[in-house]
C-alpha cells in the first residue's frame, strides 16, 4: 500500500519560517490581488494580515497585471507592471504603512511580461529582462533612489522568449529559454555573472519548457537548480552545478504552467506556488533537500499564475 501525504507534515518547524509574498498574475483573467503567506509550526502555509495600523489584508496592486517582474529592492517588496491593456513601465514598492508608491519607471514597458533577478553588493543591482522581446537588451537598476545603472551593456547571449531565472549568489543567476528565431527541442541554458558581464553556457534542458519554474537549491551533497513545470509539462529536473549536468527530478503530479518558485530556509528549501494545469491553481509545494518529491503544504486564497512570489522578511 502506497501512502502520499498532501497537506501533513510530521515534523515541528520552528526555525525562523520566512513570509511567502504574492501578487498579480492571471486567474480567469488579470488580476491585481496580494497576500502574504507564513508558514505554520506544523509546516503549512496560510495566508496572514500585515500590522499597518490595526491588522488588515494587502493592499492589492493599483492595477491589474500578470508576467510582472518583482524583487526585494532596497528592503522592500517591488514590482514592475507586466502584461496589460495599455504597456507601463511603472515600478512599485510595498511600503511599510501598506501603500503602493512608484518608485521608478522602466526605459522599455513589459508589455508581454518579463523576468529578473534581484543580486545583493551595495547597489543591489536588480537585473530585468523582457522589455527587449524581440531583441537583447536587459535593464539594471539599483541604488536608492533607483537608477539604471548598466548603460545598456548587458545583452542575453541569444534572442530568446521569455527566460526562466533564478539567483544562484550575490554575482550570479542561472537563466533558461527557448530561443526566438530558431527551432529548438529542448531550452537552451546558462549562467550569468553580473559582475564581469559574462555568460557560461550550459547543456540544453532535458526537455522543452514553455513557462516553467526554476529555483536555486542547497543541500548537504551540493547546489542546485530546480526546473519544474511548463506548458503541458509535469516532470522536474535538477541541475548538479557541480558537475553541469542534468537529471530527472520528481513528478509534480500534474501539468503546470506559470508557477513561481521560491527559496527558502537559508535556499534548503524551494517552493512550487501557483501556475496553470486545466485552471488556475492554488497549491503551494514544497520540495526539501531530498528532492525526491513535491509536497503539498499550504493553498494560497486566490489561485493564479504569471504572478509575482518573493521570500520577504516580516
Amino acid at each position: 500500500t502506497t501512502t502520499t501525504t498532501t497537506t501533513t507534515t510530521t515534523t515541528t518547524r520552528t526555525q525562523n519560517p520566512t513570509p511567502l509574498f504574492v501578487a498579480t498574475g492571471s486567474k480567469s483573467g488579470v488580476i491585481s490581488s496580494a497576500e502574504i503567506l507564513m508558514e505554520g509550526v506544523n509546516g503549512i502555509y496560510t495566508s496572514k494580515q500585515i500590522d499597518i495600523g490595526g491588522c488588515s489584508g494587502v493592499p492589492n496592486f493599483p492595477f491589474d497585471t500578470s508576467s510582472a517582474v518583482g524583487a526585494l529592492f532596497n528592503d522592500l517588496p517591488h514590482l514592475c507592471a507586466g502584461y496589460m491593456g495599455s504597456p507601463s513601465s511603472n515600478c512599485y514598492g510595498l511600503k511599510t504603512d501598506g501603500s503602493w508608491e512608484l518608485d521608478f519607471e522602466l526605459a522599455k514597458p513589459l508589455k508581454w511580461g518579463g523576468s529578473s533577478v534581484a543580486f545583493g553588493g551595495v547597489q543591489t543591482p536588480w537585473w530585468i529582462v523582457g522589455g527587449d522581446p524581440d531583441g537583447d537588451e536587459t535593464e539594471v537598476w539599483g541604488g536608492n533612489p533607483p537608477a539604471e545603472i548598466s548603460n545598456g551593456t548587458i545583452k542575453l547571449p541569444t534572442i530568446s522568449n521569455t527566460p526562466c531565472m533564478a539567483k544562484i549568489s550575490e554575482d550570479l543567476a542561472f537563466v533558461t529559454a527557448i530561443p526566438k528565431f530558431k527551432a529548438s527541442d529542448s531550452n537552451m541554458a546558462w549562467i550569468f555573472n553580473i559582475q564581469s558581464n559574462t555568460w557560461t553556457t550550459l547543456p540544453n534542458t532535458l526537455e522543452k519548457r514553455i513557462g516553467p519554474a526554476c529555483g536555486y537549491l542547497k543541500t548537504a551533497s551540493g547546489r542546485f537548480i530546480v526546473l519544474a513545470g511548463g506548458l503541458g509539462v509535469s516532470t522536474t529536473e535538477i541541475l548538479n552545478l557541480d558537475t553541469l549536468t542534468w537529471s530527472l527530478g520528481p513528478s509534480i503530479g500534474e501539468d503546470l504552467y506559470g508557477g513561481s518558485m521560491v527559496s527558502v530556509r537559508d535556499d534548503q528549501e524551494l517552493l512550487l506556488v501557483g501556475g496553470y494545469s486545466s485552471t488556475a491553481l492554488s497549491d503551494i509545494r514544497r520540495m526539501d533537500s531530498s528532492m525526491s518529491s513535491w509536497e503539498t503544504v499550504g493553498q494560497l486564497t486566490t489561485a493564479r499564475f504569471n504572478f509575482v512570489a518573493l521570500a520577504v522578511p516580516e
